[in-house]
């Protein structure tokens, strides 16, 4: 099998790569550029959505949407971009993580 490249891109720190096979494509987090990426294969699409908040992994659902760790939550982001508190990991430690 042969390597070659998709996408030549440069994130600031680029993680939690996942096969959105549905859409025929990867999808992944930048963390410290605050953004979410999906690259098309065999095409040029790429989209890049800029968020508030640092990214720390993304999965995706049935539904289109994502699931999105952030610093100091879990949030469902759905197909319009918009995000919808999941879950407040140690909600009695509010420095864990220092924000």
């Amino acid at each position: 099998m042969a390597t070659r490249l998709l996408l030549e891109w440069r994130d600031s720190v680029g993680e939690s790569v996942v096969c959105d096979d549905r859409r025929n494509a990867l999808v992944w987090v930048d963390i410290g550029g605050r953004q979410i990426h999906r690259s098309g294969f065999g095409n040029d699409k790429h989209g890049a959505w800029q968020i508030l908040e640092f990214p720390a992994s993304i999965g995706l659902r049935q539904d289109g949407g994502a699931i999105v760790g952030l610093p100091s939550r879990v949030a469902l982001r759905d197909s319009g971009g918009a995000f919808h508190l999941l879950a407040i990991p140690e909600p009695d430690l509010p420095d864990n993580p220092p924000q």
